[in-house]
């Protein structure tokens, strides 16, 4: 760290002076402009301008030997970090094989095309801008498909009705898509600060909007899962039903009251209450599960253990979104919980 004082120069202007050997790296020198965001805690960030390397990130990758499924997984890696060009190389100059597993890595990352394909390489290009829509309206839309996802999930395994199965598996696709975009939008703000000003919001939301699009696909995950249980006939009693209703709601409540704590600046008694509901849920269930170990019908109650195993997952997302709230809160000096 170094320190400046503040000079008064011309009577109106206040400057200080750059370290020289971060100018020299930088390659400043007069007359080059730099780009100056304020913070909202009070820092002044500097940035040199213009800076090609944060606006275009690019990467490239050979993947002669790398499976389709480690291919997946490296599109997706440079796509989350901000990267905007990935150049794919297959250096045998052979039939390009895995033209098929591209399309699908890039099918549920928004603004991601193939630019160019050759024997040799495909090149991947980002054409959307982060200032394109709020961030803040993905995650609100992100939150409402979950939520829904999850009611019907639980409905088409209590009801045998398996025709929202394609429905939820459909809407797990747009949650992926609106996730990673969301968390794309995090880590360019790491190396871009036009980036976040484009988004009008600020480093420490997009921190926390990541975390609950992390979450909310987690969420989302599980009701899939729940959704599958109906693969196999399930017909609990309808005292059995009924509680394991009740159960799913209160895990719903729990991402409900975590999410929205954080995304409408609510008080912080609704994270702690969803906090709450999260415990009284679990302790409920593992006295469900003693119970059900007794029962005399195996299969049931492995499908319904199953569905409670998901529950639990479905609550502790809503539990780390509420402490995210909680811990945004704080961070800005806003923490009232009385």
């Amino acid at each position: 760290m170094e320190t400046r004082k503040v000079q008064l120069s011309g009577g109106t202007t206040y400057t200080i002076s750059l370290p020289k050997s971060w100018a020299i790296e930088q390659n400043i020198e007069a007359g080059v402009g730099l780009r100056l965001f304020p913070q909202p805690n009070g820092s002044l960030r500097i940035e040199t301008a213009p800076n090609d390397r944060a606006q275009n990130r690019t990467a490239t990758v050979s993947v002669r030997s790398i499976d389709t499924g480690a291919l997946t997984r490296t599109i997706e890696a440079f796509y989350l970090v901000g990267t905007d060009s990935i150049t794919l190389i297959d250096e045998t100059n052979g039939e390009w094989t895995f033209h098929r597993a591209i399309a699908h890595a890039i099918s549920g990352l928004s603004g991601l095309e193939i630019l160019e394909t050759t024997t040799e390489q495909v090149v991947l290009q980002n054409l959307i801008d982060a200032g394109g829509r709020s961030v803040h309206k993905r995650v609100l839309r992100l939150k409402r498909l979950v939520l829904a996802m999850v009611r019907d999930a639980i409905d088409t395994l209590l009801t045998g009705d398996v025709t929202l199965n394609e429905s939820i598996a459909d809407r797990k696709t747009e949650v992926e898509t609106l996730s990673w975009a969301v968390v794309r939008f995090f880590w360019q703000s790491l190396s871009d600060l036009q980036a976040v000003e484009r988004l009008g919001t600020s480093r420490t939301e997009l921190f926390g909007y990541s975390h609950l699009a992390r979450q909310l696909k987690r969420v989302a995950d599980y009701a899939v899962s729940i959704a599958k249980l109906t693969t196999h006939a399930f017909d609990p009693e309808a005292a059995t039903a009924q509680k394991l209703e009740s159960i799913a709601d209160r895990a719903q409540t729990t991402v409900e009251l975590g999410a929205t704590v954080f995304l409408s600046d609510s008080h912080a008694s609704l994270a702690f209450e969803a906090t709450e509901t999260a415990e009284q849920l679990e302790r409920e269930i593992d006295s469900f599960r003693s119970e059900l170990f007794r029962r005399d019908t195996p299969a049931e109650s492995h499908r319904i253990s199953q569905l409670l195993e998901y529950t639990i997952h479905i609550a502790q997302a809503g539990v780390e979104m509420a402490s995210m709230a909680i811990q945004q809160a704080a961070h800005q000096n806003e923490l009232d919980v009385c």
